[in-house]
């Protein structure tokens, strides 16, 4: 993130905001950038079922907030689009025009994330960067990578807590850059 040094962020999914807090503090560091947060919360304890016809419960909110864990000092460079990514991403992108980096983090259904994906690829700019999270749980992201003969960088994510605490499989997330043209 803080190589690539990007000016406009886009981000679905944000849950306490850990994966927000990150972005924000590359951000900061490099003294340039806003990020766009979209989120649909779960206040339901047991999740809701996604687009796939999965539970999914990966973005169960506690009464705190969506955002929560985002520290006051770098909440200047964050806008909270409150709502559905289906319905506020493709508005959200048409304002902002050309982006330069997309996190992924929302629901994890096949479905959806082909959508955001091919939605903001459409909208990377050249050298930008589209990520995400939790790629493991369809194959989506590596079809989307794949069609577009993109190489593809994969790197898990707190293994101890997932193995331990969580009782899942490793998660990973990964990234792929856009060619610039010629």
């Amino acid at each position: 993130m803080r190589a690539a040094a990007p000016s406009v962020v886009v981000e679905t999914g944000v849950c306490y905001g850990f994966s927000s807090t990150a972005i924000l503090s590359a951000l900061e560091d490099n003294r340039k950038g806003h990020l766009w947060s979209i989120d649909l919360p779960t206040l339901d304890p047991n999740g809701r079922i996604n687009s796939d016809g999965v539970r999914d419960t990966s973005h169960v909110v506690a009464p705190v907030g969506v955002g929560a864990a985002i520290p006051e000092d770098l909440r200047e460079r964050w806008t909270l689009v409150p709502g559905d990514s289906e319905v506020e991403l493709p508005r959200l992108l048409a304002q902002l025009g050309e982006i330069d980096f997309f996190f992924h983090d929302a629901e994890h259904s096949y479905r959806a994330m082909m959508r955001e994906f091919t939605l903001a690829w459409e909208r990377l700019a050249p050298g930008g960067v589209l990520a995400s999270d939790d790629i493991t749980w369809t194959r989506a992201f590596q079809e989307f990578a794949g069609v577009r003969g993109l190489r593809p960088v994969y790197f898990p994510r707190a293994l101890y807590l997932q193995r331990k605490l969580l009782r899942r499989n490793v998660l990973y997330r990964g990234w792929v850059r856009k060619p610039s043209p010629g």
